[in-house]
């Protein structure tokens, strides 16, 4: 199986907002446990991490990171985990859920989404996601004016080093 070069039609600019039901770890002989949530959020191969909101059962990142797009039907993958500190905690997953980012877009570019444990069953934890493209073009005219304020423009280059059997 290899891997096919596929253009990329954009960038998704992605904002994970906010969380909210995530749960406090009770425990007997210990301090119970409120979560330092993060997510893990990937795309294609890209994944981006955000700040960890420490001792937070609403955490608010409103923190964003682009990714190159392929295709709409692209799926966005997001985890959610608790930081542990000490040599010998882990992180804790808190939960996981995945759509494409078509599904973003046509709920208005904004979805709250429910966090799955390992059984695909609802934890009872959200996150919203944000969700805008911004439209690779080919001309190179499009240059010719600015964007909008609320949109952002750049230039691709893609260079071939290499090229087999043409």
């Amino acid at each position: 199986y290899r891997k096919a070069f596929v253009p990329p039609i954009g960038v998704a600019r992605v904002t994970a907002v906010s969380g909210q039901g995530f749960k406090v770890e009770k425990r007997r002989l210990l301090k119970d446990d409120v979560p330092d949530v993060y997510l893990k959020i990937k795309l294609g191969d890209k994944v981006w991490q955000t700040s960890m909101q420490k001792n937070n059962l609403t955490p608010e990142w409103n923190e964003t990171a682009d990714f190159l797009l392929s295709d709409n039907n692209q799926v966005l993958h997001v985890e959610a985990w608790d930081e542990d500190k000490g040599m010998l905690a882990s992180d804790d997953e808190l939960g996981k859920t995945s759509m494409t980012i078509a599904e973003i877009l046509l709920e208005g570019k904004t979805k709250e989404v429910e966090l799955l444990d390992s059984e695909n069953r609802g934890t009872g934890a959200f996150v919203t996601l944000y969700c805008d493209v911004c439209r690779l073009k080919a001309d190179p005219k499009a240059f010719d004016s600015l964007p909008p304020s609320n949109h952002f423009g750049g230039l691709l280059t893609i260079i071939v080093t290499k090229a087999f059997n043409l």
